[in-house]
């Protein structure tokens, strides 16, 4: 367990414990009451994505929403118009004051004595001891998308939600660096597809073999783009391009450590098609509505699927296993055999049918729409 963790088991745990002895302020506020907000969300790219629609409908009922946000996550929020400011943690936070807070963060005992402090009202998830915090609760419902569950909190307040078509916000730029990396590649103005085979230090089970990525570019047709951010990713992507063969090494492009975020999204919302693990750049090729094929195994995508018009996921549900759902603390590591084998379940072949099918044709070169 990482020392985050720790301390918020110990600590926050008997915050949580203390202030819940008080009286409870239970009680859902009036929509027309609340003029500002604030929603917690520092941690997880994919998730913090699945928040957009939430603040889109508060910010449309006049509600001024700030973000308390991490460097991780920050560039989600930065740009949308329905986000007031981005709010860094910080001692100075303790003297802000707000209407609501919304704690969207799923386990998170520090999370919601922040939001105890710091809102008239709260919201947050029930059926854990820090709900006792919380004015309004609701479940986080495992048989819906992470979207929906989100969008929950705004229905709290009887505002309807829409979960449909949403983007980041892409800088100038932003969109010129990803036409200069592709320039330098030969790739200005031809069809290619990005690939995303990492998934980061912390949820290492839900690789899919690097044998596998090799073989998957052997079959497909057109540039292959792989992008990635951090040293684990790095040598994932480095595991499968000693692998690859000598006729698809051409066709490959190593892109890991050369984007930000934002970078990242403007590649994926030119590319013809985007294949990856569940993790943040998936999310991104959702969002972005870049046709999308996602590989499951520890994570249901009935919660964290691709949302993209076309896409597809790809995901064996071995019967009596468990699957992640990100409600507790505990680490996710490759400790989780189950997970693995579910992922080396997926075969290459499911892959390329995926992927034409979502891409309108030949594996990688189908038109985008």
């Amino acid at each position: 367990m990482s020392v985050e963790k720790i301390i918020d088991r110990l600590l926050g745990g008997a915050l949580v414990r203390a202030i819940g002895l008080r009286r409870s302020r239970r009680r859902v506020p009036d929509a027309s009451a609340i003029r500002n907000a604030l929603l917690i969300k520092y941690r997880a790219i994919g998730d913090s994505i699945a928040t957009l629609p939430l603040l889109r409908a508060l910010h449309g009922q006049g509600i001024a929403v700030d973000v308390l946000a991490h460097a991780s996550n920050a560039r989600v929020f930065e740009g949308q118009r329905f986000v007031r400011k981005l709010v860094a943690p910080s001692p100075r936070l303790l003297f802000a004051r707000y209407d609501l807070v919304i704690d969207a963060e799923p386990w998170s005992n520090l999370s919601a004595v922040l939001a105890w402090e710091l809102g008239r009202h709260a919201f947050g998830f029930s059926q854990q001891p820090r709900s006792r915090l919380y004015s309004a609760t609701i479940i986080y419902d495992k048989n819906q998308h992470i979207t929906e569950t989100y969008a929950d909190f705004a229905r709290l307040l009887g505002i309807k939600v829409s979960t449909e078509r949403m983007s980041l916000a892409l800088t100038p730029d932003e969109t010129a660096r990803a036409a200069e990396l592709l320039a330098a590649h030969g790739l200005a103005g031809k069809r290619f597809m990005v690939v995303a085979v990492g998934v980061g230090l912390k949820a290492r089970c839900r690789r899919w073999p690097a044998a596998n990525w090799a073989a998957l570019a052997a079959q497909l047709e057109g540039p292959l783009v792989f992008i990635g951010h951090g040293p684990a990713d790095a040598g994932d992507v480095a595991e499968v391009f000693a692998q690859l063969s000598e006729a698809s090494r051409p066709r490959c492009v190593n892109l890991v450590g050369q984007t930000n975020l934002g970078v990242t999204a403007a590649l994926i919302a030119e590319a013809a098609c985007f294949v990856g693990c569940d993790s943040g750049p998936l999310h991104v090729a959702s969002v972005m509505n870049t046709p999308t094929v996602g590989l499951y195994g520890a994570n249901t995508p009935v919660i964290w699927g691709p949302r993209a018009q076309r896409s597809a996921a790809l995901f064996h549900k071995n019967p009596g296993v468990p699957l992640i759902d990100n409600t507790v603390m505990e680490e996710v590591d490759d400790k989780l055999g189950f997970a693995r084998a579910a992922m080396e379940q997926i075969s290459v072949g499911e892959v390329v049918r995926a992927i034409r099918e979502v891409a309108g044709g030949p594996a990688g070169t189908g038109p985008r729409q």
